[in-house]
């Protein structure tokens, strides 16, 4: 099998593929090997029910439904674009407030023909040369991205006139990842593209937020790197908006690598300094908090279904927050809490689970905490999917019921 022809299944998120044919040193990396967010299947578990909560009373379940909040899921891919936006923008706004500095954009290329002839090891080692670099200019800690594709130049100029002579970056990456738009620009250039693919060349390249603010950066013969301007002619971004509108301009199309065999490369990290930096070092929890919320207040402009943050830091959907706390507030518990719980006293929970009064939901709420435990436990079970899927499940007694929240 090819490397496109292997597109249709994209399991490369979570399961380990035997692909033989792709070796990292050897394999001339092509259009086929990257997607961008949102453009993949989604995988089989997402919005599958399953059980999350038990009732303290052992006669109830809560059903929920999972998703699964992957970069290449068309249903969930948003999420997840916004979820590291969150991330990266709160890191690079924390560590502004402490060094007192603002980040630069910039951007490292290589020669196109290099390109058409790149394995990954190749690329890998670009990105390493790249950062290298960077460190001998001066820079002292940074943000990188991967972005494998550049829109066709014949494409943009479609784009230009179709959308408006103003259409930004961004915006024509919107319009060409929208599947009504081939027809539009097969129209206007007189052509016969099938999909988004067409409309890109394969041309890895790197962007970065970079600090100290001030620095001036060069690249040499065999890497261009270069500062980028703001339209007022600034370099700096320098508030939360410019950070927040930035990286999620830059996230929405980044490369995720797919058909690669066991191969795997994150596209976003940190670098430098921020490696290792944590806000908690240096920063109040009201601090970060403060950070956190202006973060959040910009990823809610115009969205119809907000998003908040979670006991972890971490952003998720306000009402998935809201159940939590319904569930809690009619008395049911997660059912990590009870594995936790027998795993520190197990006679605790036996002593709850023989409270039950009814000993047909005794058996089965012994019998759904064996399974989860068992799942837990089973490395052959991807960690996404390790979950009491109901359709995996016996059926309960009809005592035992299992019910959605009202939210």
């Amino acid at each position: 099998m090819s490397a496109l022809g292997a597109l249709g299944t994209l399991e490369y998120d979570y399961q380990k593929r035997q692909d033989e044919l792709f070796d990292p040193k050897t394999t001339i990396l092509n259009k086929g090997n990257f997607t961008v967010p949102g453009q993949g299947q989604s995988p089989d578990y997402c919005h599958t029910p399953y059980i999350s909560h038990i009732h303290a009373s052992g006669n109830s379940a809560l059903e929920m439904i999972i998703s699964c909040k992957l970069w290449r899921c068309p249903s969930c891919y948003r999420l997840k674009v916004d979820s590291e936006v969150f991330k990266y923008a709160v890191l690079l706004e924390c560590y502004s407030l402490v060094t007192g500095d603002r980040p630069f954009r910039a951007v490292a290329s290589m020669d196109s023909d290099k390109a058409y002839s790149l394995t990954l090891d190749e690329y890998r080692g670009f990105r390493r040369n790249a950062k290298d670099r960077l460190k001998r200019n001066g820079v002292t800690a940074g943000f990188k991205l991967d972005h494998p594709f550049r829109i066709k130049k014949s494409v943009q100029q479609a784009v230009r006139v179709l959308c408006g002579e103003e259409t930004s970056s961004g915006g024509f990456w919107n319009y060409i990842l929208n599947p009504s738009s081939i027809n539009e620009i097969n129209n206007y250039l007189d052509t016969d593209f099938k999909s988004w693919r067409d409309l890109v060349n394969f041309s890895p390249h790197v962007h970065y937020l970079l600090f100290p603010g001030h620095q001036k950066i060069s690249g040499d013969k065999n890497i261009v790197i270069t500062k980028l301007q703001k339209t007022d002619g600034s370099y700096t971004l320098d508030n939360v908006s410019d950070i927040v509108q930035h990286l999620r301009y830059l996230l929405t199309h980044c490369g995720i690598l797919v058909n690669a065999g066991k191969s795997r490369m994150e596209p976003a990290g940190v670098f430098g300094d921020l490696r290792n930096w944590k806000p908690e070092d240096y920063l109040t929890p009201e601090e970060i908090q403060d950070i956190q919320l202006s973060v959040l207040n910009h990823l809610n402009e115009k969205r119809t279904t907000p998003y908040t943050v979670d006991d972890m830091g971490e952003l998720c959907y306000l009402r998935d927050k809201e159940e939590e706390k319904t569930a809690e507030d009619a008395g049911y518990f997660p059912l990590k809490e009870f594995i936790a719980y027998d795993e520190c006293t197990g006679e605790c929970i036996d002593s709850w689970l023989s409270s039950i009064r009814n000993p047909d939901n005794a058996v089965y709420v012994e019998y759904l905490l064996s399974e989860y435990s068992r799942i837990l436990k089973d490395t052959d079970i991807p960690q996404k999917k390790r979950r009491l899927f109901l359709g995996d499940l016996r059926d309960p007694p009809n005592s035992f019921k299992i019910t959605k929240l009202n939210v």
